[in-house]
């Protein structure tokens, strides 16, 4: 499993992420910093796991990842 899981605040690799030894630590501090710094719970819908659009997809190596923030105000504008 990624050597950071236990810097995380917001996450943890009981969510449906799929394969969690797959992450790549990189993202899962970006998404904890993101998460930090829109002020709104984050939603990991897919991860490593499911169907995408091609072999190559960076989901299955761990590097993408698809987020929901369902409860904030904030346009999808100011939260990108």
């Amino acid at each position: 499993m990624s050597s950071v899981w236990h810097k995380i605040k917001y996450f943890n690799p009981n969510e449906n992420w799929g394969d969690v030894y797959r992450i790549d630590d990189r993202l899962l501090i970006l998404l904890d910093e993101f998460r930090e710094s829109i002020h709104c719970p984050i939603i990991v819908l897919c991860g490593t796991q499911g169907e995408h659009s091609s072999l190559q997809s960076y989901h299955y190596i761990g590097k993408a990842v698809d987020i929901v923030c369902p409860y904030t105000e904030k346009s999808l504008f100011d939260v990108f």
